[in-house]
């Protein structure tokens, strides 16, 4: 059996990484490394006060709870930070890029029926999308030429679907994500002496949602989109994957 620690950042997957972060994340906890403690007590904690509202006081539309909401902000900013910390200047405004302009630049090959009908079928052929359950016209996302709505303003998934179903969602979604594998990358560095890949990392964490404002489009009534399921996967990860596809990001980051 293949040592997950010697695979190089090439041919690491995301379930072999994941493995690696709980084996670390309870080794650190076990033994209590002091290092770890130390750099932790040394960071200032920096005192917030959220205030909660009911939701017959929230702002309507959605984008402008999104856009009021300190909490959104604050994540919103904390990830443009994370991002900044990227070493690679190329991927870093490769993301950056995207998170300022997440318009899915791919459905310029999409704007006619026919394509998209093609599309459709050959997605049926390979078996990827139910077509009693998935039409032609629900394929891919209403698009105007630019993207919908703001990163900022986009949920973390559809009302009563999965997770962080609010405006600005996608922000403290992405947020979390950002500081948890910043300091899986640290562990692994303190703990084992490895080397993580941190910018592939903290890019790939950064991209990951980077079509949900397209997919999860705020609707008048308050609602989002419904997703369709393609490939297994909820739409936004494979519509997400094309679009840094699309972009050209490099084979690693994909």
């Amino acid at each position: 059996m293949q040592n997950p620690l010697t695979e190089s950042r090439f041919s690491m997957t995301r379930r072999s990484f994941l493995k690696m972060a709980a084996g670390a994340a309870a080794g650190a906890a076990l033994f209590r490394i002091p290092v770890i403690g130390e750099a932790a007590s040394e960071q200032a904690v920096k005192q917030r006060h959220i205030r909660p509202v009911s939701f017959r006081s929230l702002p309507f539309p959605a984008e402008e709870a999104a856009e009021n909401s300190q909490l959104v902000r604050e994540a919103y900013n904390g990830i443009l930070a994370m991002v900044n910390t990227i070493e690679d200047a190329s991927l870093r405004n490769y993301v950056l890029s995207a998170i300022h302009d997440p318009t899915p630049t791919f459905m310029q090959e999409y704007t006619s029926g026919s394509a998209v009908r093609r599309l459709y079928g050959c997605l049926c052929d390979q078996g990827l999308i139910d077509s009693s359950k998935i039409s032609e016209n629900q394929l891919l996302p209403p698009f105007s030429g630019r993207s919908p709505q703001a990163f900022l303003t986009a949920p973390g998934s559809g009302y009563g679907v999965s997770h962080h179903a609010y405006p600005g969602g996608l922000c403290t979604h992405v947020g979390t994500n950002l500081h948890i594998t910043n300091y899986i990358c640290r562990t692994y560095n303190e703990v084992f002496l490895y080397q993580v890949h941190r910018d592939t990392a903290i890019a790939g964490q950064a991209l990951h949602d980077i079509e949900k404002p397209f997919v999860f489009q705020w609707q008048e009534d308050g609602s989002s989109l419904p997703e369709y399921t393609i490939a297994g996967q909820g739409a936004h990860h494979v519509i997400s994957l094309a679009e840094v596809i699309y972009r050209g990001f490099p084979p690693d980051e994909i």
